[in-house]
């Protein structure tokens, strides 16, 4: 099946579709509060349909609080059933795609979650909280950015970004060995060259991105220093790299 996420400019709705264009199930989930609106993608793991549905924690206008908790949700994919929700913080709408870390001697993947407030670590068949790394923007910037790429894993270093009006953060969190709850540490950080919206690449030892601004950059994941960083093109830049062959 297919399976997006709709916004009215009030309310978001989940709907599958078959190939033929035949809607298969929906799945209303209430009103989004944020300045943007939503731009969430679902991801599919086994037969989990799975949205981190992170808002605002207050109205962008009025700043009203938002009395809706952000959601981190399970749907079963054939059905659209609720198999699973778990309520997050609120601090800012965040559009990163949830991550599945699989490494080997793991039975189960585990889900991470990156939003403005923490990275975040779930049990994917259940949604119970495993480890959590929070304030992790908390030191760098005066403004807590938003989270919209997606992370890249190379070897155990998770490369995250955000990015936001107070400016541009990304940060390698090493993750702990297998059968460990500890929570990543950081390993480095960057306040300048890592992109906001496109989500950055792995391969071999190295993180590679196209930024915002129209640079292309290849870091050394372990470390954070820089191999090479090349201008593209003058213009903005929002879609995220593929690495084909």
């Amino acid at each position: 099946a297919v399976y997006v996420s709709f916004w009215d400019g009030k309310d978001v709705t989940i709907l599958a579709y078959d190939f033929q264009g035949e809607k298969l199930w929906s799945k209303a989930l209430g009103t989004f509060n944020s300045q943007h609106g939503p731009g969430a993608s679902p991801i599919l793991f086994e037969d989990k349909l799975i949205l981190a549905n992170d808002m605002d924690k207050d109205d962008f206008f009025t700043k009203v609080v938002n009395p809706r908790p952000s959601v981190l949700m399970a749907l079963d994919k054939r059905t659209g059933k609720l198999l699973w929700e778990t309520e997050r913080v609120a601090e800012r709408a965040c559009y990163s795609a949830p991550f599945l870390l699989q490494r080997p001697g793991e039975k189960r993947p585990t889900l991470i979650v990156t939003s403005t407030t923490a990275v975040t670590g779930y049990n994917v068949d259940n949604g119970v909280k495993l480890w959590e790394a929070k304030g992790w923007q908390a030191h760098a910037v005066k403004t807590p950015m938003r989270t919209v790429a997606s992370p890249a894993l190379v070897g155990d270093i998770l490369c995250v970004t955000s990015g936001g009006d107070a400016g541009r953060f990304a940060m390698g969190l090493k993750i702990p060995a297998v059968g460990s709850t500890d929570a990543p540490k950081q390993a480095w950080e960057n306040r300048k060259d890592f992109p906001y919206v496109p989500s950055p690449i792995a391969h071999g030892e190295h993180v590679y991105f196209v930024n915002d601004i129209g640079l292309a950059g290849c870091f050394h994941a372990a470390t954070g220093k820089r191999v090479w960083l090349e201008r593209l093109s003058d213009a903005g830049f929002h879609a995220s790299p593929l690495l084909i062959d």
